[in-house]
């Protein structure tokens, strides 16, 4: 004989609807991409993008009873992204790594990529002058 089990689903405590924690008009964001947005295929491909390689201010918020929050980007696609969906970008953030390898690394990105082109550039000239020689 069974007895009959009794299974309790976990409650659900995520904020919805008025109680969201919401972004702000002024911020910025990237976007989730749908598979193949970029490349233009169905498949998604390891070495696509994430997200968006643009930045887009929020334009509009939509804000219903039990549903969540849904916002609409400036001049970006036409659809409506869920938080999840936005990537938040505001100014300082995104040069944070940056930042990072200046201050405490002492490591300039572009200087150095510079010198590497100009040691390359250099490399280059004197090759072709013993080549004429």
């Amino acid at each position: 004989m069974q007895e009959a089990v009794e299974t309790r689903l976990p409650e659900n405590n995520v904020e919805v609807g008025y109680d969201e924690p919401r972004l702000f008009y002024r911020d910025n964001a990237r976007y989730l991409l749908e598979h193949g947005e970029l490349e233009g295929g169905p498949k998604r491909r390891d070495t696509d993008m994430n997200w968006s390689p643009e930045i887009y201010n929020i334009g509009g918020v939509r804000v219903q009873k039990n549903q969540p929050v849904l916002y609409k980007l400036l001049d970006g696609p036409e659809r409506r992204f869920v938080r999840e969906e936005l990537l938040l970008v505001n100014d300082g953030v995104e040069l944070l790594l940056r930042a990072f390898f200046i201050t405490f690394l002492n490591w300039n990105i572009e200087s150095e990529f510079l010198t590497l082109r100009n040691d390359y550039i250099q490399s280059r000239t004197n090759a072709l002058n013993l080549n004429m020689l």
